[in-house]
């Protein structure tokens, strides 16, 4: 059977738009973009972090489509250890958009990620949680220690995806 188009996305709309009228509407975070990941380890210290203390993860480059990510912690599994994961400017600024409007935000992506287990965690997958944010700067990927202290040894590995031109 054969299949008819009913709706086209948004995307294949300015696609078609391009073909027709000359001209490519898309930007290369959504088409022609290359996909980067960057991974990320942190071994918690003899002495533990406490409630609030924050671990730079990586750096996401100005311009990316931020297409979520995946924590996968080495815990022990004895108590309930969180962490947020969000961004800061890299700049210092106290924001995350050029125009100093939109503050540092440390659960951007996910709020109270448990990470005291050795269940993996995925972060910025829903609408809800950004995904799909592009940077307007240079962006540090935060996670930051919530509740419960982390426990020395544990080991939280992770990676983020996005697009950049």
């Amino acid at each position: 059977m054969a299949i008819t188009i009913d709706a086209y996305s948004t995307e294949m709309t300015d696609v078609i738009q391009s073909q027709t009228q000359g001209w490519n509407p898309l930007d290369p975070n959504k088409a022609g973009g290359r996909l980067e990941r960057r991974y990320f380890s942190y071994t918690v210290p003899t002495a533990g972090l406490t409630d609030g203390s924050n671990i730079i993860a990586c750096i996401i480059p100005k311009g990316a489509r931020c297409l979520g990510g995946k924590l996968v912690p080495t815990g022990t599994g004895t108590s309930t250890q969180d962490v947020d994961v969000g961004v800061m400017g890299r700049d210092g600024s106290g924001f995350i958009d050029a125009a100093g409007s939109v503050a540092d935000d440390d659960d951007f992506f996910v709020a109270a990620a448990d990470v005291g287990g050795t269940a993996t965690v995925n972060f910025g997958l829903t609408a809800a949680l950004n995904y799909a944010y592009v940077t307007e700067k240079e962006l540090y990927l935060v996670l930051t220690v919530e509740t419960t202290a982390l426990i020395a040894a544990n080991v939280i590995e992770g990676h983020i995806d996005f697009v950049v031109i």
